[in-house]
């Protein structure tokens, strides 16, 4: 009876080890919060999105096309994700493992039920360094992202460099990586309505080179982007 009792416990002590190793695996790590300051307007070309906040949260966006608003649509925050619809597409955000931020894990979109894509996302120094893309009935496609001083490398369906100059990105409004127009990080990884909910990680600190940049007031200007920012 002693013999098999040395067997249980024995048997109990390396599930138990066991168990804390997976545990140990799982455990979320800290990342530091880099908070974009709330911006009420986003306006490129006719395009137009207006944002209201909560603190610092985005709770509704209201998309105009000219003086046209085409969709009003409220943001949830629930325990397995977050929740938004734009323009007929249900966008569900799964967050990352993480404590002291929130980022996305995976985006999944999709419209009356049917997916449209995901995209899973994957960082390193709290930056966004690669995406993956499932669009059926194509894909998986893969992007990547390398960052240095004075310019960004983005493998995109070829490689990509984006040019940063000495200005400050002030409050991270402004979605640097949307600059260069390339295919897959603007169509899939990179919502622009969606970079106002702070997901994707650290945002780029510089703004893009090449673009006439202007301030005024509670105003900034970056080529034809305009952000205006919440009294």
């Amino acid at each position: 009876m002693k013999k098999v009792n040395f067997f249980l416990a024995k048997s109990l002590i390396m599930a138990l080890m066991c168990f804390s190793v997976i545990a140990c695996e799982k455990e979320s790590i800290r990342v530091n919060n880099y908070p974009i300051s709330p911006v009420s307007k986003h306006e490129t070309g006719t395009a137009r999105i207006m944002m209201s906040h909560d603190n610092l949260k985005v709770r509704e966006f209201y998309l105009y096309e000219g003086e046209d608003l085409t969709c009003t649509a409220g943001v949830a925050y629930r325990t397995d994700g977050i929740f938004c619809t734009l323009n007929g597409i249900q966008y569900h955000i799964e967050p990352d493992n993480i404590l002291g931020a929130v980022r996305a894990k995976k985006i999944t979109a999709t419209q009356d039920g049917v997916l449209l894509y995901d995209v899973e996302y994957f960082y390193e120094g709290e930056r966004l360094k690669s995406a993956t893309i499932g669009a059926p009935p194509e894909g998986p496609y893969y992007t990547s992202y390398t960052y240095y001083d004075s310019h960004i490398i983005i493998n995109d369906e070829g490689e990509h460099r984006l040019e940063l100059c000495d200005e400050e990105n002030t409050g991270y409004a402004c979605n640097v990586l949307g600059y260069l127009e390339t295919p897959l990080t603007t169509k899939y990884v990179i919502n622009p309505a969606l970079y106002f909910l702070n997901i994707y990680g650290k945002p780029v600190e510089k703004l893009p080179h090449g673009c006439e940049i202007t301030r005024s007031g509670k105003t900034m200007r970056v080529g034809k982007n305009l952000y205006e920012y919440r009294d």
